[in-house]
């Protein structure tokens, strides 16, 4: 009987479920950065570079490859087309590394856009794969480890436009409504304070989110003190900051009803 192959994802921290169910069975022998690579055309030209690292102890065989994707409310989406598909216009080498245990390779991103190609933004993951499945503890179950780092770029003077549309409570957890309707990503924290009237409940501090441009995202905001919220009306404000050095921020204010 052939070995059942399963991909085993890793993208950024919003892919960690993902990862994660499968954490015990294997894990990738190889690091990838960056994470995420936003950048603009000049002359309608780009360019970018991603390290490969081996971290385990066996040569490593790999092979490089790029899929269309998005963000939707509740995050990533993998996709087989998309009018944003940067892979049209995109050239990467080396596509098939091997490297040994300790080495470090670089893959060579550029990006050449026709003159007829519409202004916006447009995104590719490049995906990092072993091409050895890794055996799993379950009989004839291989698990491929993959990598991915997802590049944005922007072509033409574009930016995103975000807005806060609303927060509720679900789950324990309070889910703050983020708009972009820009026509470039954005990837913003949320600093955040919760009162009720004038006393304050929780304040904290959110990881980064992707809202993909034109597109909507619920952020989660977690803290044990929302865990315990007792039914009432509450304020949450707070301000959504991105861009390098975080020097974009939003202010907003949302009211929060947990129900009885």
């Amino acid at each position: 009987m052939k070995m059942m192959k399963i991909r085993l994802t890793k993208i950024h921290y919003l892919l960690s479920l993902i990862f994660g169910l499968w954490l015990g069975v294997a894990q990738a022998q190889f690091q990838v950065g960056p994470m995420v690579i936003q950048t603009n055309t000049t002359r309608g030209m780009a360019h970018g570079m991603i390290e490969v690292k081996n971290v385990g102890r066996e040569t490593a065989h790999l092979r490089v490859y790029s899929e269309p994707f998005t963000y939707d409310a509740d995050g990533f989406k993998s996709l087989k087309t998309s009018p944003q598909d940067l892979s049209h216009y995109l050239v990467y080498a080396p596509r098939q590394l091997r490297i040994r245990p300790g080495q470090k390779r670089r893959i060579r991103l550029n990006v050449r856009f026709l003159p007829s190609t519409k202004l916006g933004e447009y995104r590719a993951m490049i995906f990092t794969e072993d091409v050895k499945p890794h055996q799993s503890d379950t009989p004839q179950m291989g698990v491929v480890p993959r990598i991915g780092t997802a590049v944005f770029v922007r072509h033409g003077n574009i930016k995103p436009q975000l807005s806060v549309q609303g927060a509720t409570y679900k789950d324990k957890r309070i889910v703050l409504r983020v708009n972009n309707t820009g026509k470039a990503t954005a990837r913003p924290r949320v600093n955040w304070v919760l009162k009720k009237s004038w006393r304050e409940i929780a304040t904290g501090r959110s990881n980064v989110q992707t809202v993909i441009a034109q597109g909507q995202r619920n952020v989660q905001i977690k803290s044990p003190e929302i865990e315990g919220l007792r039914s009432g009306t509450y304020q949450l404000s707070g301000e959504l900051v991105w861009g390098a050095g975080e020097k974009n921020e939003l202010p907003f204010q949302q009211q929060v009803v947990v129900p009885w």
